[in-house]
């Protein structure tokens, strides 16, 4: 499904009811596509696909957006992300401490004293 959504936003911006959108779709896929487990039945099914993927479609260069809700149903657009709007890579993990879970690391307290120099532990303490 996201293939057909990519290929659908590369020719341009496309709004309409999340119905005819889907619609859209089945036209651009043939029909064992269409019957694989994934490939969304109804509109509401292809809402929660799209509100679920729209992180990862904006990655490949597809941004999703709700609209409002009309008589016709819910509105929805598609337009492709121009590269320089797509969202930067993850700055790497500091080396400030901590480790990527964020706890603390046995081997530093921060001012570079290890846990045997600490002054709050017992000598019977292991």
């Amino acid at each position: 499904m996201a293939q057909a959504v990519r290929v659908l936003a590369a020719d341009g911006e496309w709004t309409g009811t999340v119905a005819e959108l889907l619609k859209a779709l089945a036209q651009r896929v043939d029909d064992a596509t269409q019957r694989a487990k994934g490939w969304p039945a109804t509109a509401k099914g292809l809402a929660g696909v799209l509100r679920r993927f729209s992180p990862n479609l904006r990655a490949v260069g597809v941004a999703v957006s709700f609209l409002e809700r009309t008589k016709r149903g819910q509105l929805v657009r598609l337009a492709p992300v121009e590269s320089g709007k797509r969202p930067s890579p993850p700055t790497p993990p500091s080396s400030s401490g901590t480790s990527s879970a964020g706890t603390r690391r046995d081997d530093d307290f921060g001012d570079g004293r290890t846990p045997s120099e600490s002054p709050d532990r017992d000598e019977g303490e292991l």
